[in-house]
């Protein structure tokens, strides 16, 4: 009888193992169609992520269903995108281009959110970057006006900082 279970418990395994599908394919610029490294993509339950590398290369694994929704973040210099509906089946031997549109870094922080949550106001926040630094913002940052934050940015990490409270938000 515990072997009958064990073989059972394996199949089954087995089974779920065999149904599971990947998203493969590339990150690229619209308007250029260059390659974007580490964009981080991720589906919109957040179970499953993944980042592009240099050549905007992304491999997603572990899908088990037959549509997904993904949302792809570039941050700061691409849109949030939101793709839904995405049918694996089609997707099984082609590569899924993903391609994202510029945004001015002025239009990413123009949110109501950016007010901080102990002293209320907006006055004193400056937005934390996120990914590779131009020369622009490295002189925006010696003046206070943006603080740098590192390469990858998830989507429960921070976006703003309160000077005067020292808060991040």
């Amino acid at each position: 009888m515990q072997r009958l279970l064990t073989l059972l418990f394996f199949l089954s395994i087995s089974a779920v193992m065999a149904q599971t599908a990947v998203l493969k394919g590339k990150v690229v610029d619209k308007t250029t169609m260059e390659p974007i490294a580490w964009a981080v993509i991720y589906t919109t339950d957040s179970l499953i992520t993944a980042e592009s590398g240099l050549e905007g290369h992304y491999r997603m694994s572990r899908l088990v269903k037959d549509k997904i929704d993904i949302r792809v973040r570039a941050f700061p210099d691409y849109k949030d995108t939101l793709i839904d509906g995405i049918d694996l089946k089609r997707f099984k031997k082609k590569s899924f281009i993903i391609r994202l549109t510029p945004e001015d870094i002025k239009t990413v922080f123009s949110s109501k959110s950016d007010k901080c949550p102990v002293c209320l106001s907006a006055q004193n926040a400056v937005p934390i970057i996120y990914g590779e630094q131009t020369f622009e913002m490295i002189a925006q940052q010696q003046k206070q006006q943006l603080i740098f934050a590192g390469c990858c940015h998830y989507p429960s990490y921070p976006l703003w900082y309160c000077k005067k409270c020292r808060v991040k938000y």
